[in-house]
């Protein structure tokens, strides 16, 4: 028993590092090397499961790997104009469109503009941001939750579909801690860890099953 809950706890931990360093800490690697260790979790979870087949999920770093600058917690004032997210038209049916996206990001914002933002616009921001973080988080497990749709494993899709919820919360709760921790920093530490535990339920429902 000790063996499997230490084995678990590294598990997780690895996942946490692994998040930081696709964010650009911890240490400095090529993109594709950063994506491959996020991905590698997915591919041992769904390879007990589907066996070669599992390699599949590793498309997700190819169309789910999108940034998430538009959609940062703390909601600065710089303009969007340049970089919208790939994924925004889908957030702009259900919130409408970023008020910083009218500016680019070399706008010097007058007091007036300054002023509407922070007395008027941040607010509505914030649940616009959380669900794009949701969105781009969901985005990592779509191809492992599809592949336990086809072969009709419900509770392993619906774990796997829940990767943007872990991503929202995590940066929900860097931004609620942002006094006394580096929001982002704590976030990706936080989502890295919260996707090798929903991978780690999987494999562990294998287990039992």
């Amino acid at each position: 028993m000790i063996f499997i809950i230490l084995a678990s706890l590294k598990f997780i931990f690895l996942g946490a590092i692994y998040g930081r360093i696709d964010g650009g800490g911890v240490l400095k690697t090529k993109e594709i090397i950063e994506r491959l260790l996020v991905m590698f979790a997915f591919v041992l979870a769904c390879s007990l499961y589907v066996d070669f087949w599992a390699f599949f999920v590793i498309i997700a770093i190819f169309f789910a790997f999108t940034g998430h600058g538009q959609y940062f917690l703390d909601r600065q004032l710089v303009g969007q104009k340049e970089r919208v997210e790939r994924v925004d038209f889908i957030v702009k049916w259900i919130f409408g469109k970023d008020w910083r996206e009218n500016y680019s990001k070399k706008h010097k914002f007058t007091k007036e503009e300054t002023e509407k933002y922070y007395s008027e616009i941040r607010k509505k921001l914030y649940w616009r941001n959380v669900f794009g973080m949701f969105l781009t988080g969901s985005l990592v497990g779509l191809p492992s939750g599809f592949i336990m749709l086809a072969i009709g494993q419900y509770i392993p899709a619906m774990l796997f579909f829940s990767t943007g919820i872990a991503k929202a919360l995590a940066y929900m709760a860097g931004n609620l801690l942002g006094d006394f921790v580096q929001e982002t920093v704590f976030a990706e530490y936080t989502n890295g860890a919260l996707r090798n535990f929903i991978c780690l339920v999987v494999i562990f429902y294998y287990l039992a099953g």
